[in-house]
């Protein structure tokens, strides 16, 4: 899916890590708020989705110890 711009599938009662997104590299937003997603939030979703500019993870049992640099950016350009 080459082309996919949005993934949107909150509230799904979803399991596993959260996914790579090596061949979307179109992708815009990614909804994944309220599964149970557990791990943690991949260092590397700049690199392999450089057009990402909403993402939605809220409500899962993801671990980190801090912010990727990328989300806190991400927060910044939000307001």
């Amino acid at each position: 899916m080459k082309e996919l711009r949005t993934l949107w599938l909150y509230s799904n009662a979803l399991e596993g890590t959260l996914p790579t997104f090596e061949a979307n590299a179109e992708l815009r937003a990614v909804w994944l708020w309220g599964n149970k997603l557990t791990g943690e939030i991949p260092s590397r979703w700049p690199a392999q989705a450089p057009n990402l500019q909403t993402i939605y993870i809220g409500n899962n049992n993801l671990t980190y110890v801090a912010y990727p640099a990328y989300l806190v950016e991400l927060c910044r350009n939000c307001k």
